[in-house]
């Protein structure tokens, strides 16, 4: 009797139980997680869908309506100069944009593709001269570090853990073309991103609104742009401040060797400029920056003064001699100045923004090294050229061609990778819809068949 209950309690809760698991098998299983990961999915795609968007490379700086400089600075693919006045055409080159202009008076004279945004290689430095000039003390000393050093291209022989000042570090870097020593003026300036909003900060200030700046050296960086016009503009507002002028007309200077024992004094070898304008003795020579890389070909700016007149000319991706190509433009310039009629201007930084540069950190406190103010003769270091590929026979960097670069930088690999796999996700979260979608519509159809109760 007591067996028999006991069996009929056990069997009776053991149907309980699975008509409990019966019943809930029969209701409808919980959406939240598959919703859930759909919505994770599609959240993953839009982000990469935006991140393309977030990596691309910079933009240049906002520019006023119309074409700075003026309207005939706009043509592009022609030569743009005004031979109405009697004047003979300029000499042909093979640079994909150049500007010959007059400070003096502010006019362009000639111009091809003024506004052509190209890679400006080491010339950029003439603006990062422009940039820091006021914001470090020449005294100010700087103690090197190993990523200074590492810079790949020229450089000036910056040696880790020794002592330099900035005066040091500025002729490094236009002298010779130190790249190491642009890594360290950007270093001493609060790092390679407060460098990069000073100098861009500087490039609005002035009119330079095709200039994108990444870093200080103008090695190669994605969305580093600027144009001839910009360097022209580069070079006349620079030309106004005498400690600008002074280390761009410098065509030697002692360097401070690496560091020595307590008590003994530093010795220093001799750096000498690039600018084969002043190294030949072209008359009336101001200052000139010379630029190379692989992909930038060549690019030069420079300065002559003659007869009251201060004329600047800069080129930019071309393969000839930079000598040449200077020389050939300023004997024209002021054989024809007179007769030549302005075809723009370069733009004076009163009629353009003026908002103040970023806040920059000072250089860490350390002992000033011990430099002799005027040059040695102790034998002159190699030095690197400004690319990878070696100098050439003729003493000049060697040149690569190379298919013309386009005025905006490619989509990098990690953005494509990016993209497709956005596409992925969508293609997966769209997957699931459709699955769920048929599941709950064969639910519907299912349930209607099953009794009630």
């Amino acid at each position: 009797m007591h067996v028999a209950a006991f069996r009929s309690l056990r069997y009776k809760g053991t149907s309980m139980r699975a008509g409990n698991l019966g019943a809930a098998m029969q209701q409808p299983r919980p959406r939240r997680p598959r919703r859930t990961l759909i919505a994770s999915l599609v959240g993953l795609a839009v982000i990469g869908l935006m991140a393309p968007a977030a990596n691309a490379a910079p933009t240049p700086n906002p520019s006023p309506a119309g074409v700075v400089g003026g309207g005939r600075l706009g043509e592009a693919g022609v030569l743009i100069v005004d031979l109405s006045g009697g004047a003979a055409p300029p000499p042909e080159n093979d640079a994909e944009a150049w500007v010959v202009a007059d400070v003096t008076t502010g006019d362009v004279l000639a111009a091809k593709n003024p506004h052509e945004r190209l890679k400006p290689a080491s010339t950029l430095k003439t603006l990062t001269l422009l940039s820091v000039l006021p914001e470090l003390r020449p005294d100010q000393p700087y103690v090197a570090v190993q990523a200074d050093a590492a810079q790949v291209g020229s450089k000036v022989g910056l040696v880790p853990d020794a002592t330099y000042t900035v005066e040091n570090l500025l002729y490094g870097m236009m002298l010779p073309s130190g790249n190491d020593a642009a890594h360290a003026l950007a270093n001493a300036v609060g790092g390679d991103a407060a460098a990069a909003a000073l100098l861009n900060a500087q490039a609005n200030r002035i009119g330079a609104f095709d200039t994108v700046v990444v870093n200080t050296s103008g090695l190669d960086a994605e969305g580093q742009v600027s144009s001839a016009y910009d360097l022209a503009l580069v070079q006349a507002n620079g030309l106004k401040d005498p400690a600008w002028r002074q280390i761009y007309g410098t065509e030697r200077y002692a360097f401070p060797a690496g560091p020595v024992p307590e008590g003994t004094q530093r010795p220093t070898y001799e750096i000498a400029t690039k600018n084969r304008l002043a190294l030949a003795d072209y008359p009336g020579t101001i200052g000139g920056k010379t630029g190379y890389t692989d992909a930038s070909l060549r690019t030069f700016v420079a300065a002559v003064e003659r007869d009251g007149h201060t004329l600047v000319a800069t080129f930019m991706r071309f393969n000839g001699s930079t000598e040449a190509i200077a020389t050939q433009a300023f004997d024209w310039a002021f054989a024809n100045r007179d007769l030549l009629k302005p075809v723009g201007e370069l733009v004076s930084t009163g009629r353009v923004d003026t908002s103040p540069s970023p806040t920059v950190s000072p250089v860490a406190s350390a002992a000033p090294p011990t430099a002799q103010p005027t040059p040695t003769a102790p034998p002159t270091p190699a030095a690197e050229p400004e690319t990878t590929a070696g100098p050439s026979a003729g003493g000049e960097e060697s040149v690569v061609p190379v298919a013309a670069s386009s005025q905006q930088p490619a989509r990098s690999s990690g953005s494509w990778l990016l993209l497709g796999a956005s596409g992925v996700l969508v293609a997966l979260a769209m997957l699931m819809i459709g699955r769920i979608a048929r599941g709950d519509m064969r639910r519907r159809r299912g349930g209607a068949t099953l009794p009630r109760g």
